[in-house]
């Protein structure tokens, strides 16, 4: 089989349109503009850049990230099939009131008592 000129151009005319228009044009967008794409905080965006498949452009301590909507696309819809990380049961209240009602204060340092609800000031 013997492919002319023609046939690889419609070829990739071809797998450029089932990429996407990303692909087709190579563009780049910012994270506000990924946020709107995907749907979701421009935070989220910044806190996964790297899963997202983003580029800093540049070098400095903080660059400028692009992204490509269809890595990130994919990149989100692989991460919404893994199943979620096992949370840790919230500490119980009274252990927090504890540890913050024995926390250790340097010598001579009294607490000051302060005013129960209802009690008024005395002049």
């Amino acid at each position: 089989m013997f492919l002319d000129a023609d046939d690889v151009e419609a070829i990739a005319q071809r797998v450029a349109e089932l990429l996407g228009p990303s692909a087709e044009t190579g563009e780049l967008v910012e994270a506000r503009q990924l946020a709107a794409i995907l749907r979701v905080r421009v935070g989220f965006v910044y806190a996964h850049k790297v899963e997202l498949g983003g580029v800093p452009l540049g070098d400095g301590p903080r660059p400028r990230w692009r992204f490509d909507p269809e890595v990130a696309r994919r990149a989100l819809a692989a991460r919404n099939q893994m199943p979620p990380a096992p949370r840790r049961p919230a500490a119980d209240a009274r252990a927090v009131a504890r540890r913050r009602s024995t926390a250790a204060l340097p010598p001579g340092v009294k607490l000051l008592e302060g005013r129960k609800h209802g009690d008024r000031l005395r002049a």
